[in-house]
């Protein structure tokens, strides 16, 4: 009886996925990322972020730079405004879906080319969600096992 107990348990209990736990850590860090930004706490918002990085549809290479874009960015941050909620986690398929699915013109495909080469082949948008719609997302990129956030797209 005892065996087919450990049989049942190992047959139903479902394996957690390096792609779950990717997700997981995302979520994590795009909570952090949101929560520092609400706050205006520069320090904890580095700790958050990587470069390359997408702000608003400019690329920045350089960690200094991506410093004093995030500065001027959290001076103009209204805490009432920033989402509250994660919403959907979309890998690098899903999001050229809902990007295409919205329509392709010359604008949009040079954004989408800027988040795919931010984001590479482990990359995710985290959607932010305000009064139940969708207010945007955040890029977030997987390297060497850590979730950092690379993106703001317009």
């Amino acid at each position: 009886m005892r065996s087919l107990a450990v049989a049942l348990l190992v047959a139903f209990a479902a394996p957690v996925s390096a792609a779950d736990k990717d997700e997981e850590k995302v979520k994590e860090t795009t909570l952090t990322f949101v929560k520092a930004v609400k706050v205006k706490d520069l320090d904890a918002v580095m700790k958050t972020v990587d470069v390359p990085f997408v702000l608003h549809g400019k690329p920045i290479a350089r960690s200094e730079e991506l410093k004093d874009a995030l500065k001027s960015l959290l001076e103009g941050v209204d805490p009432e405004k920033v989402a509250p909620e994660l919403g959907a986690v979309l890998d690098g398929p899903a999001i050229r879906k809902k990007v295409e699915g919205r329509g392709l013109n010359e604008e949009r495909e040079k954004q989408l080319a800027d988040i795919e080469k931010v984001l590479g082949k482990t990359g995710y948008v985290v959607m932010l969600v305000r009064d139940g719609k969708e207010r945007g997302g955040i890029l977030v990129r997987i390297k060497d096992g850590q979730a950092k956030v690379v993106g703001i797209p317009k």
